[in-house]
């Protein structure tokens, strides 16, 4: 019989992170669900609107980042960020923190929230180990940005303790944008890479509107949380709007449209241009609500990024064919319409207020268990050749 550490499972972090953050974000619906039914919530201190924003962003979102970044950190330095055991700690770490988030009544805020706020921290300090022996200077921002995010996370714990005087929502809003400024660098990198090498096509070197696509994200994140419905933050909104999307024109995206593995990673690109769009127009004025963008940004954005960036480093990771079947090009179809859903539930009509949430959560639930059952075999399986 194997060792555990032998397992094909624990020989890649995407393998665990990708599994777990996919299957929580398939069945975690269920519970907001029971949250907005009054049926149940969670005990833990933490609000139902407020476990929503942070479940979707340290639960699904983080088990992404991590799961990706740990991933690319063995290409970019050529060294395991982390052996198979401390790889099934951390992922272990993460699960008891959902679980502790879920547990009606029965676990303190101060346990979940120690659980929950280590993963980060800890996944930082194996990527900058590896960076630091490989002296990849390039990507020391990453390990940075995941510190950041922790002590996002952290600050917004304290405060719903009353630990400091600080409105929790305040920390998980810049958290929120800080993820779209993620998307922003690594989407940057990525999609022209993967789009010349399956196509055969010249992409605009990533340099170009660089770092300017970058520090524009950054700097909306701080406005539109620390100032927000001010010019300022309307103004950086927009610029960022417009060089994301200018970025995206310049990769001509049409040229994946025969593609699902690169049009689901285009697509949720441009999902970044529409969310800052958005943010200018509700910053602007008072004519939608302030998570009108951040709805965007995460069931758009983060929701067919993230599901495109899984499908693909999966398969590619595990020496199978890059290829999506019929139950994958369901699946971004899906979290595409669970995104166009989300916010029709803003507007008046039949596919607005509960309508709207209604199909959304459906068609999420659906693009992401879809993704389960399809990459099930994938995450246990051995990698074909070499």
């Amino acid at each position: 019989m194997k060792p555990i550490s032998a397992l094909p499972f624990l020989q890649n972090a995407f393998r665990p992170f990708f599994l777990l953050g996919t299957t929580f974000a398939a069945t975690s619906i269920v519970a907001w669900a029971g949250m907005l039914g009054q049926q149940w919530s969670p005990a833990t201190g933490l609000p139902p609107l407020l476990w929503h924003g942070h479940e979707m962003l340290f639960g699904y979102g983080a088990a992404l980042v991590v799961g990706f970044v740990l991933t690319a950190a063995q290409e970019w330095t050529g060294h395991r960020p982390l052996p198979p055991l401390a790889l099934a700690g951390l992922a272990s770490l993460w699960v008891l923190a959902r679980i502790a988030f879920l547990l009606p009544r029965q676990v303190p805020h101060a346990i979940a929230a120690l659980l929950d706020s280590l993963l980060l921290p800890l996944a930082a300090a194996a990527l900058a180990r590896v960076l630091w022996k490989a002296r990849n200077r390039r990507n020391y921002m990453v390990a940075g940005l995941l510190l950041l995010l922790a002590a996002l996370n952290i600050a917004m714990h304290l405060a719903v303790a009353g630990a400091v005087a600080l409105d929790p929502v305040q920390p998980l809003m810049l958290a929120t944008w800080l993820f779209g400024a993620l998307m922003v660098m690594m989407g940057g990198r990525v999609i022209p890479f993967f789009t010349a090498r399956r196509l055969g096509v010249t992409m605009p070197p990533p340099e170009r509107l660089w770092p300017a696509c970058e520090l524009a994200a950054v700097a909306t994140a701080l406005a539109v949380t620390l100032a927000p419905r001010t010019f300022l933050a309307s103004g950086l909104a927009l610029v960022a709007s417009v060089i994301v999307f200018a970025r995206w024109l310049a990769w001509r995206p049409w040229i994946s449209r025969g593609e699902p593995m690169l049009w689901i990673l285009h697509l949720g690109y441009l999902w970044l241009a529409v969310s800052y769009g958005l943010a200018a127009w509700v910053h602007a004025t008072d004519a939608a609500p302030l998570t009108l963008p951040v709805h965007a940004l995460t069931t758009g954005a983060l929701g067919a990024l993230g599901l495109g960036m899984m499908a693909r480093v999966a398969l590619g990771h595990t020496g199978r064919p890059i290829a999506a079947n019929a139950a994958i090009v369901t699946a971004f179809v899906l979290v595409l319409a669970a995104g166009v859903f989300r916010l029709s539930a803003y507007a008046p009509g039949p596919l607005g207020g509960v309508h709207g949430l209604l199909l959304a959560g459906a068609c999420w639930s659906l693009a992401f268990g879809l993704y389960v059952v399809r990459y099930l075999p994938v995450m246990f399986g051995r990698r074909i050749g070499t």
